[in-house]
């Protein structure tokens, strides 16, 4: 693998959570990011794992600076709602799924879950 490419290490990160090997993924993912601090595809991808290994405060952290990167995309605000929703914040949860909606009404996870929250709420 070539040591400098972040893709790679990035497609690395992806492949290893897909196998269930967070901490390999994770540590893909974070050389990935030294590499490339302005991808947000990396963090949104540790921010995946971290939310599956139920690290749910440092998933937050992780998806914040997906949305600092590209706040234009509706799957890294729909990610983060995910994690709000199982730290218990239903209303941050809820804004960021609308949020998600707004820049794709099409989004049908986004929709499930809105309704969802709507209900806790």
């Amino acid at each position: 693998m070539e040591p400098n490419n972040p893709e790679l290490y990035g497609f690395k990160g992806f492949i290893l959570a897909m196998l269930t090997q967070y901490d390999l993924s994770i540590k893909a993912y974070d050389k990935a990011i030294i590499l490339n601090p302005n991808d947000y595809g990396f963090y949104d991808g540790k921010a995946f794992v971290l939310y599956k290994l139920e690290k749910y405060s440092l998933a937050v952290e992780a998806s914040n600076k997906a949305i600092e990167l590209n706040p234009n995309n509706s799957d890294v605000y729909y990610n983060k709602s995910l994690i709000l929703e199982k730290l218990g914040h239903y209303k941050l949860a809820l804004e960021a799924v609308n949020k998600a909606l707004e820049l794709n009404h099409l989004n049908y996870d986004a929709q499930q879950l809105k309704q969802e929250l709507m209900q806790k709420l």
